[in-house]
């Protein structure tokens, strides 16, 4: 296996996981803000779920444009 490659396959997964978890953690502080009577404790589950499935898709749509340039 090509080290050049590996190294770049690295750096793809690092870029999805970065963009994954920093717009998560973005959307759980604007739940927040705007739900101030959740500001000291958890959020509902049913609004972890969907600000996690937003922010899950964030990294595929982040590195399609990518994808599709390298290809």
């Amino acid at each position: 296996v090509d080290a050049d490659a590996c190294d770049k396959v690295t750096l793809l997964i690092a870029w999805i996981i970065g963009v994954n978890f920093t717009a998560y953690q973005e959307f759980k502080r604007l739940a927040k803000e705007y739900q101030p009577q959740y500001a000291a404790t958890e959020l509902p589950s049913w609004q972890t779920m969907v600000l996690g499935l937003i922010s899950g898709a964030m990294g595929p749509f982040s590195n399609a444009p990518i994808d599709t340039i390298k290809t």
